[in-house]
């Protein structure tokens, strides 16, 4: 799965990346190292674990047999991976979603895998 996102960090910043994977409680992203540098503070950039680190994400779902829906969600950044020089993976967690986007995520996610 490859779903383009913007995602825009606290200080106003608006980076594109890709969604890799989702589900009702999170997604993830991959990006090159400037984007993650981007969105990990200083202290945070070795892979593993992030702390206190949020961001709003923008992306379209596309379902196969419906238009496709925009969402719009606040993420906790739960941790990275590492995968080559300049290939990273960003987990995230949805935060406080609204019952319409959790109920689009649901039948999504029931489409790809199909449910």
């Amino acid at each position: 799965m490859d779903i383009p996102a913007e995602l825009r960090t606290p200080d106003g910043q608006t980076i594109t990346a890709m969604v890799t994977d989702i589900s009702r409680t999170g997604l993830g992203i991959s990006c090159n190292r400037e984007t993650a540098f981007c969105l990990l503070p200083e202290d945070q950039r070795t892979p593993g674990q992030v702390i206190d680190v949020e961001l709003d994400i923008q992306l379209l779902l596309p379902f196969a047999t419906e238009p496709a829906r925009p969402i719009e969600a606040h993420c906790r950044l739960v941790h990275t991976r590492r995968l080559a020089q300049d290939d990273y993976q960003i987990g995230m967690q949805f935060i406080d979603l609204s019952n319409e986007i959790d109920s689009d995520l649901v039948r999504f996610v029931a489409e790809c895998i199909g449910f």
